[in-house]
């Protein structure tokens, strides 16, 4: 009997090991979005630390070495995400949501700005 499921099946259980668990594998674990373990056993689990925005580098930010020019898609709805999530307003039309883009990539550290593909 496994460590599992013992104390749910109790005395309606049959011999197991914990790799064929019918109740193991039947638990599902929402941070990585997977059957087989719970929340507590993930290995994807979250950290605790806070990082501030100025705190965190590019890198972290954008999940890619640091490069001269950041690539966003060409359409007005990921230019909104973008903006949104770097906390600047998303009003405007396409050039202006263009120079916003530039703006804060220029800021974040790319030198060239923004590109558009």
């Amino acid at each position: 009997m496994c460590d599992s499921c013992s104390h749910v099946l109790t005395r309606k259980y049959f011999s197991h090991t914990e790799e064929n668990c019918p109740l193991g594998a039947a638990t599902y674990c929402s941070i990585c979005c997977s059957y087989g373990h719970s929340v507590y056993g993930c290995n994807d689990r979250p950290t605790t630390s806070i990082n501030t925005l100025k705190e965190i580098s590019p890198n972290k930010i954008y999940q890619k070495e640091v490069k001269n020019t950041l690539t966003l898609a060409k359409d007005d709805r990921s230019k909104h995400h973008f903006l949104y999530s770097q906390g600047i307003s998303r009003a405007g039309k396409t050039e202006e949501l263009n120079r916003k883009c530039d703006m804060v990539a220029k800021e974040r550290g790319f030198k060239d700005g923004v590109r558009f593909e």
